[in-house]
């Protein structure tokens, strides 16, 4: 008699209000200009984002006040990332300036995968090409890795209330 090999995946269950996971700065996961690279999760977010806001789920980005110097017609903050795949108020996936019209239901799992091939960005729903779009070069930002939510001002903020689950950046 043998055992049946068993997969069991680790899963974060994240509250929305303090839960998040530090993944370091590692030069591995830091793709600048217009070097390709993909991220994917599982999720299933519990609760929708306040207007206005993002609820992230893997990050590698800083979102700071804006200099007053900047133009006066952009107010509130300004973001510097590398990445940043998150769920809208709109109840739709963000990534890097790209935003699907396919609005999610919460309490479902969804697998979200997004490419950047150098030139373009794409987010894929279950499989399915939800938007594709022409996108620039990234920047290269020293900020950490972060699994539910992104650095804010110096803070970890926009985070994630519901499940995270098999998460792969390449």
């Amino acid at each position: 008699w043998e055992p049946k090999a068993t997969r069991v995946a680790a899963m974060l269950v994240l509250d929305g209000k303090n839960d998040h996971v530090l993944c370091g700065d590692n030069d591995a996961l830091s793709f600048p200009g217009v070097q390709p690279f993909t991220l994917e999760a599982t999720v299933r977010f519990d609760s929708v984002p306040a207007k206005g806001r993002r609820a992230v789920i893997i990050s590698k980005a800083l979102e700071r006040e804006r200099d007053p110097a900047e133009k006066k017609e952009k107010k509130g903050f300004a973001a510097q990332q590398n990445y940043s795949l998150a769920i809208t108020s709109e109840r739709t996936v963000y990534f890097n300036g790209l935003e699907t019209t396919l609005r999610l239901t919460a309490g479902t799992p969804y697998r979200l995968t997004t490419v950047f091939d150098g030139r373009s960005g794409s987010i894929y729903i279950d499989g399915q090409l939800a938007i594709a779009h022409k996108m620039g070069p990234h920047l290269a930002v020293l900020d950490p890795v972060i699994i539910g939510g992104q650095m804010n001002g110096g803070t970890v903020g926009d985070l994630f209330q519901g499940m995270i689950t098999e998460v792969r950046v390449w």
